[in-house]
């Protein structure tokens, strides 16, 4: 040892140090030991193991031969057989599904997968790929209409049926006697009320009409049948209501026809259950969406504005009107429990 002239000490290695630590450093490379590989072979990592042994944690009875970690034998999860036995072998894994996987094999399955999709799109075996027959599309259809709700499955078949008679021209005298709601019909045939609601104008008329029976339709049929009651007493009431209040707000002569009325209903009973789901409109073929609060909002203050302009839009607001009404107070006096199958005017 020296001193430097700021006074710190500095120690310089003799020759006799300089070879013990040879001698030693050549005893250690030629002696093979555990965790120490000989001369000629790869490097390997140090195991768990030998870190816990080396910071003197003490061992733990099973795991792997380089894990200091026991495994569960109770544990259902994983098979000894997936080479998983400590927490530490877990690395590398992830489990979609339920069932463990390394991550390298599900990016490699997705991506052999989105290949696969890719090379098959637009190729002869998916674009020869025949839809099923419309026929049978269109007759699961109605019978799962029919075990929804007959009045469902009833009232839009007799409205098409309907419709198919009108075009006979033989058979339209009869038709306007009994399926047009007028005050003359009325007076002489009151039954005009409930079946003008079956008769529509157009293809358009019948198509918007059996479009909302069955968007608003089976809500209602669930919500109805959950009480204990019958979907056609509802529908009844509507078209009465809506008939009722078409003739009582529109001038003499004045007639109409169609399911307006009680698919309005619907869609007032449907808004008054739901009012933050949201409807969509297509106003002069621009998309809109609301609320079903908003739409039902939006939609009475169009029609009692119809009403009192008297609109010649051929568009019956006062028949929407009463739908209207009949709908949400409907809804009223069913989440009120003013209808239950108890009730004497339950026809049911």
């Amino acid at each position: 040892q020296k001193m430097t002239r700021r006074g710190a000490r500095r120690w310089t290695p003799s020759a006799s140090s300089l070879l013990v630590l040879l001698l030693r450093s050549a005893a250690l490379l030629s002696a093979p030991s555990e965790g120490r590989p000989f001369r000629g072979t790869a490097a390997e990592p140090p195991s768990p193991r030998s870190h816990a042994r080396a910071r003197g944690l003490p061992r733990v009875r099973g795991g792997g031969p380089s894990s200091p970690y026991e495994a569960n034998p109770n544990y259902q999860g994983f098979r000894r057989d997936d080479g998983i036995t400590t927490l530490g072998d877990l690395e590398g894994y992830q489990q979609p599904g339920g069932q463990l996987q390394r991550r390298d094999a599900v990016r490699r399955e997705g991506y052999e997968s989105s290949l696969h999709e890719y090379h098959n799109f637009g190729s002869a075996s998916s674009a020869s790929r025949r839809p099923r027959p419309l026929t049978e599309v269109i007759a699961e259809f109605f019978a799962n209409l029919h075990r929804l709700s007959p009045t469902l499955y009833y009232g839009s078949l007799s409205s098409i049926g309907m419709f198919l008679l009108w075009q006979v021209p033989p058979l339209s005298p009869i038709l306007q006697r009994h399926f047009v709601c007028s005050r003359q019909n009325t007076l002489r045939r009151p039954h005009s009320l409930a079946l003008s609601a079956l008769s529509h104008a157009s293809p358009t008329h019948l198509f918007m009409n059996l479009y909302g029976l069955f968007m608003f339709g089976p809500h209602v049929a669930r919500s109805v049948s959950s009480a204990g009651l019958p979907l056609w007493p509802f529908a009844l009431g509507a078209a009465l209501s809506a008939s009722a209040t078409f003739l009582a707000l529109s001038p003499r002569g004045a007639s109409c026809v169609g399911l307006s009325g009680i698919t309005l209903a619907m869609l007032a009973f449907y808004a008054r259950s739901y009012p933050s789901r949201e409807l969509g409109f297509l106003v002069r073929f621009v998309p809109v969406r609301l609320p079903a609060e908003y739409a039902l909002i939006t939609i009475l203050a169009l029609t009692v504005l119809g009403v009192l302009t008297a609109s010649r839009d051929g568009v019956a607001h006062g028949a929407h009107l009463g739908g209207l009404l009949f709908g949400a107070g409907y809804h009223e006096l069913l989440a009120g429990g003013g209808l239950t199958h108890r009730r004497p005017w339950d026809l049911r």
